[in-house]
């Protein structure tokens, strides 16, 4: 009896006080519906659903039936259904309207006996209020069902989704912040797009800059090479005209000795004209005294002959000597004279040699002089030409440095282009793939006055290579 009235203790506290109502029905012929089957609901079962007497509650089932909400009341039941043909218990949510009108979540579990023909003849359970966290689980969900549709949008790239008013109120902060976060990501993905934009036209820019000196320096190196062999040319021909000056010069040192040595045979051929013209002159008096000599031996042959004509026949033999004598004197004057003309002739042209010779020498002086001024003019260009020889060969050594640094030059430019283009391709894709994002009005700039703005302050303008 003790035991019995320990339970009956414990099953009233139960009832009343738990927070659990509790409810049992006994079946009439596994009929729950059936006018004989009794329902019996607890204090604390009426007191969740806001009654507190039996008489606003009584115990029948359909005072628990017809506060279901609608569309709860085939759930409620399939779960009954489904206990009441396999015996295994039950634990399903649903709505009741309580006495206040509106209607609250509870969780129900339950179960059933049968009796040996398989028939339910009793089924009990309980009912528990669970409307808060019920309700804090259904904001909960609506919050993440609204969190997801955005997130889906902002998958899709729809960046201008915002939290409504309609989002339950207790997650106020969580939507103040989400919509903050789009704002910002809004922002953000707008100056990228802004910035992505910037980037291409200016990857563009230096893209064509790039193929543009890359041409450039391939033109320049080209020129570099065919200057290098122009100036290699050259070098080679200055080479040959500093040796065809330095053999002309010895050549021309060689013409002024050998004019030196003529201006030395002139002056001697001057002198021995001189000596010849010297000697003239004695041979002239020489004949001028064998022509005195004839005159005197004339004279001396006519006195001879006059004393033989005095002598008469004594005289002949010495007459004929004296008429013999006077005959050679004649001839020896008339010959006398002829060299003398002669003598005077070659006097006179002696003379015009002699004038000529010391012509000839004098040309030979100013030939000798023009001849050192040349030499000098040779020695001169023969050292310039080896200076010049020397300068151009390291400026072909300067410039086949020049062409390799340019050579060197256009392979790096190559690879910049190269790059360049790469970079153009990547920011070309990184704006198509921030296009695909609808950040609205709050991520849009002013593409004119801040891509301005950012190419007067980030980097100069380029211009094209080779002007000034």
């Amino acid at each position: 009896m003790l035991a019995i009235r320990n339970k009956l203790e414990w099953l009233a506290t139960l009832s009343n006080y738990s927070g659990v109502g509790l409810w049992d029905a006994v079946i009439h012929d596994g009929d729950e519906t059936h006018a004989k089957s009794r329902w019996t609901w607890s204090s604390e079962f009426r007191r969740l659903c806001g009654y507190t007497s039996e008489a606003d509650f009584p115990n029948l089932m359909t005072s628990w039936s017809n506060l279901l909400h609608p569309d709860d009341v085939a759930l409620a039941f399939a779960a009954f259904r489904e206990t009441v043909e396999t015996g295994n218990p039950y634990n399903v949510t649903y709505r009741l309207k309580v006495k206040s009108g509106s209607y609250r979540w509870f969780q129900a579990t339950g179960g059933v006996v049968k009796d040996g023909r398989g028939k339910v003849r009793r089924a009990s359970g309980s009912l528990v209020d669970i409307h808060e966290s019920k309700m804090l689980e259904l904001e909960q969900l609506q919050a993440v069902t609204v969190l997801l549709d955005l997130i889906r949008g902002l998958a899709a790239g729809k960046l201008t989704g915002r939290v409504g008013d309609d989002f339950p109120p207790r997650f106020a902060e969580l939507k103040n912040d989400f919509n903050a976060a789009m704002d910002s990501l809004c922002a953000a993905i707008g100056s990228v797009s802004h910035t992505s934009g910037v980037i291409r036209n200016g990857t563009n820019e230096i893209r064509a800059a790039s193929d543009d000196l890359s041409r450039r320096t391939e033109q320049q190196a080209a020129s570099l090479e065919e200057s290098a062999a122009a100036i290699g040319e050259i070098t080679d021909t200055v080479r040959r005209s500093a040796e065809d000056a330095g053999r002309a010069s010895s050549l021309v040192a060689q013409a002024r000795q050998e004019a030196d040595e003529s201006d030395d045979v002139v002056q001697r051929t001057i002198g021995a004209m001189r000596g010849i013209e010297h000697t003239s002159g004695e041979i002239a008096e020489i004949i001028g005294v064998i022509d005195g000599i004839a005159f005197q031996t004339n004279l001396l042959a006519l006195n001879a002959g006059v004393e033989a004509a005095r002598a008469g026949d004594a005289g002949k033999g010495f007459a004929v000597v004296a008429s013999e004598v006077r005959a050679l004197a004649l001839r020896s004057a008339e010959a006398a004279k002829d060299v003398k003309l002669r003598i005077t002739a070659s006097s006179q042209q002696v003379g015009t040699g002699s004038k000529l010779v010391v012509e000839t020498g004098q040309a030979l002086q100013r030939i000798s002089g023009r001849i050192n001024e040349i030499s000098g003019l040779m020695t001169g260009m023969a050292v310039t030409a080896k200076q010049q020889a020397s300068s151009l060969e390291q400026i072909n050594i300067a410039i086949g440095e020049m062409d390799g640094v340019t050579q060197q030059n256009a392979a790096m430019v190559e690879e910049a282009t190269a790059s360049a283009r790469q970079l153009a391709s990547e920011a070309g894709r990184l704006s198509d793939q921030v296009a695909r994002f609808d950040v609205g009005d709050l991520g849009r700039y002013d593409d004119r006055s801040s891509h301005m703005a950012v190419r007067g302050a980030g980097r100069p303008a380029l211009r094209a290579v080779g002007t000034n």
